[in-house]
């Protein structure tokens, strides 16, 4: 592994540890974790997804008048703790068990916890946190009158994330709940931000570049500009040293813009010289492609672009976003 790449790991693991462990409680409201980001580097966290963005498997409630909602309370209102406003969050009413598939697909899941501002002080609730069936969290009794917490846990490899409420064992009267801001993302490191062990091309006037296309251009697929990511030209190899130490790669890849509809080319990726993904032919006409591919366990990481057995003029191809996540 590279000096660089380990550099970035050991930095990613140890904010992890400190910040994504069993849990971490209480602090100030004002303090979160940092946002994804398109170029932060050491420790990036990208993927955020809202989970009031996505279908649940299930939600239920066993006061089915006032059910589970996305992006607000269950009186319909905006979700507030403590007289703050949260704009994005799942409002429930105890006791309720709320469920998403997660298809090992996150690394992070981050909620702001606590009854809603519209009972005052009233209601009295437990927040707990289910990965796979194994609880991750309890937060004990919480009341409208406590201050809301902070939720950070790790949910690396879990397939099912399940949000619960009880109702503190004192009935469910004014048992608003919250998970506020509750979101999944992953902790990644951007190759550009790496060293490759080597890039080759055998249009050498036009070399692979980080975080530009080989016109020093930003990088731009289907018009839109991406900052992170690899700019090649066919025919090319790209090698990074992993050393076993990631899960997945993720990447949208396609022919850059500057191209217009022209270039033909053929995206491919090997993990120890075992080919594990292909994207058949792509031209500048081809819609760009999100890809995710396991890398567990390996240790060589090889990006290859073909010319599509055409010849190479045009193939100017982009790794946009090409990230490894652990």
């Amino acid at each position: 592994m590279s000096k660089k790449l380990k550099t970035l790991l050991a930095t990613s693991l140890i904010t992890s540890t400190l910040f994504c462990g069993a849990f971490v409680m209480t602090p100030p409201l004002s303090v979160k974790a940092a946002p994804p980001s398109t170029s932060s580097g050491v420790n990036a966290f990208t993927d955020l997804t809202y989970l009031s963005d996505i279908n649940w498997d299930s939600a239920n409630t066993t006061f089915p008048s006032l059910p589970t909602q996305k992006d607000k309370s269950v009186y319909s209102l905006p979700i507030t703790l403590n007289g703050k406003t949260y704009a994005k969050g799942i409002g429930t009413h105890a006791s309720s068990e709320t469920i998403y598939t997660l298809g090992k697909n996150f690394t992070n899941f981050e909620t702001d916890i606590g009854v809603d501002s519209e009972v005052g002080n009233n209601g009295s609730v437990i927040f707990q946190v289910f990965g796979d069936g194994i609880k991750l969290y309890d937060s004990g009794v919480m009341t409208g009158a406590t201050t809301a917490k902070t939720v950070r846990l790790n949910v690396t490899g879990i397939k099912q994330l399940k949000l619960v409420v009880t109702d503190g064992g004192d009935g469910i009267n004014n048992d608003h709940a919250d998970w506020a801001n509750a979101r999944l993302y992953n902790t990644s490191t951007y190759l550009s931000d790496t060293d490759w062990d080597s890039a080759s091309t055998t249009f050498p006037a036009l070399p692979t570049q980080k975080d530009k296309s080989v016109y020093s251009q930003p990088i731009t697929l289907n018009g839109k500009t991406y900052t992170k990511g690899i700019g090649t030209h066919t025919v090319s190899e790209t090698i990074y040293d992993l050393s076993a130490q990631f899960s997945i790669f993720r990447s949208t890849i396609g022919v850059d813009s500057e191209v217009g509809n022209n270039g033909s080319v053929v995206f491919q990726v090997f993990g120890d010289n075992v080919k594990l993904y292909d994207s058949g032919v792509m031209t500048g006409a081809t819609t760009a492609k999100p890809i995710s591919v396991d890398v567990t366990g390996v240790k060589k990481l090889k990006l290859v672009v073909t010319d599509a057995g055409d010849g190479l003029n045009n193939d100017h191809a982009d790794w946009a976003n090409a990230r490894v996540i652990n």
